[in-house]
Formats: C-alpha cells, sequence, structure tokens
C-alpha cells in the first residue's frame, strides 16, 4: 500500500495484492529449509567445489566425518589435496571431461587422504554444475565410504593368494 497527499483533504493511493508473492516466498524458503535438511543430515557424503578456485564450498557433516576436516576447514582446501597422489591424474582426467561437456556425469571410486593420514576409500557420483550460460562452476560429489568394502576384497584377495601358494606347494 502506498499513499500521497496532494491537497489538504485530497490525496491518492493505491494497494497491491501481494498474497502470490508471500505464498511463493514461503514455498522457497520451505523447499530450501527441506534441500538443507537433506543435504545436512544424509547418510552419504556430498561436497560442491567452485571449479575456479577448486576450494570445498558446501561439504554436509557425513563428508567432514569421511575425510576428519570441519566444513570451515574444507573451505581453505582445495579438494585436489584430499584426494590421494596416486589416484589425482585420474580423478583430474575425469573432472576435465566433465567440465569440458564430454561427460555428463561419472562415476568414481578413489582414495581420500583423511586429516590425520589416514586414508578412506570412497565411490559415488560426481556432476558439473553450470551457471545460465552453461559455463561450469561447480563440481558436486555424493560419496559414500567403501573401506570396509575394500578391507575385505584385500583380506580375501590375500586368503586366495595363499591358498593358490599352498596348492600349488
Amino acid at each position: 500500500f502506498s499513499a500521497t497527499r496532494l491537497e489538504a483533504d485530497e490525496g491518492v493511493g493505491y494497494a497491491i495484492d501481494i498474497t502470490d508473492r508471500k505464498r511463493a516466498e514461503a514455498s522457497r524458503r520451505a523447499t530450501e529449509a527441506e534441500f538443507r535438511a537433506m543435504f545436512e543430515l544424509s547418510s552419504v557424503g556430498q561436497c560442491q567445489v567452485a571449479l575456479a578456485t577448486g576450494t570445498v564450498v558446501r561439504a554436509n557433516l557425513r563428508f567432514c566425518q569421511m575425510v576428519g576436516y570441519a566444513a570451515d576447514e574444507l573451505a581453505r582446501m582445495r579438494l585436489e589435496s584430499l584426494v590421494h597422489p596416486e589416484d589425482r591424474p585420474a580423478a583430474l582426467a575425469m573432472l576435465g571431461q566433465l567440465v569440458e561437456g564430454r561427460l555428463q556425469e561419472s562415476t568414481l571410486e578413489s582414495r581420500l587422504v583423511r586429516a590425520d593420514g589416514g586414508v578412506v576409500w570412497v565411490e559415488g557420483n560426481v556432476t558439473v554444475m553450470r551457471d545460465e550460460h552453461g559455463a561450469p562452476v561447480r563440481m558436486a560429489a555424493i560419496l559414500r565410504d567403501v573401506s570396509a568394502q575394500k578391507q575385505t576384497e584385500h583380506a580375501l584377495a590375500e586368503s586366495r593368494e595363499r591358498l593358490r601358494l599352498i596348492l600349488e606347494s
């Protein structure tokens, strides 16, 4: 509503019905709250990386637990430093294909280096988020910890090798 006094006994005013706008804003707030809850409470690690800087701009609690860093620590780090040195070339090549548009989405199996120096095996999906002009701006990853599975696979391979050596001797 707005009004203006023209003369001592005259004025003009108008009112605009903003009910639809208020409903849309409330719906947007509810949708954002649902997204934040799903992102933060997810049982899988999720992160987003700014492609211009390589820094983590958003990480959920599960991702922070997986790598052993707080979200504010991750914001000062380049994602590349989290990727195990032996896995970096393949990870960077895959990211390059995503940025160039040769891939829309990619699966990933890699090792990440934790804050304590340990290693966590992850697998998941990676995609690139683009702006309204189609330019790549962020990488988004959804990752799950498969370290226990990798340890089991390694133990099984060792057992098979021991059995093979026993049978051969």
